[in-house]
């Protein structure tokens, strides 16, 4: 019996995940999407009211598409995501993505991020180069989230300059 409840408390678990639709060699899509849908912060900054708020003059955006798939993704009444609309706006810039060959889901983040950033970027014309705690302010999810810089500093011993 206890066998029994507990197949079938694991396949209402099953039953209630969510997957993603290979529509052609897309499983570098799935990965990434599986990936990036983790990070709870850069999700958070990406659903950010004011941010999409002004997006929406973007409707074919590659961040609105990266939006509406991580809507779906936490719709209970949804099995499987479709992440055509994600590849067809990469593929607007990046026209390897065009295809259905296989492609390197590295690659595919990296687009994503960088088309992203540039849309947000756009919309609010902030500085280009933004660092140290400035970085924090900043109107870009992928900017918050994923740069950073590393500054050191040398001091000489024997006069302290």
């Amino acid at each position: 019996r206890r066998a029994r409840d507990s197949s079938q408390s694991l396949s209402r678990l099953v039953s209630q995940k969510k997957g993603y639709k290979n529509i052609g060699n897309t499983c570098y899509i799935n990965a990434m999407l599986s990936a990036i849908s983790c990070i709870t912060c850069f999700v958070n900054d990406l659903m950010d009211p004011a941010l999409m708020g002004k997006m929406r003059n973007l409707p074919s955006s590659t961040g609105m598409a990266l939006k509406t798939i991580v809507e779906e993704s936490r719709m209970k009444d949804r099995s499987t995501i479709n992440p055509a609309i994600l590849k067809t706006a990469v593929a607007k810039n990046k026209h390897q993505f065009s295809t259905y060959q296989q492609q390197d889901a590295h690659e595919f983040l990296l687009a994503v991020l960088d088309q992203t950033h540039e849309e947000v970027m756009g919309i609010f014309g902030s500085p280009k180069d933004i660092a140290g705690p400035q970085a924090y302010t900043t109107p870009s999810p992928v900017q918050r989230n994923f740069e950073g810089a590393i500054t050191h500093e040398l001091t000489c011993t024997q006069c302290g300059n």
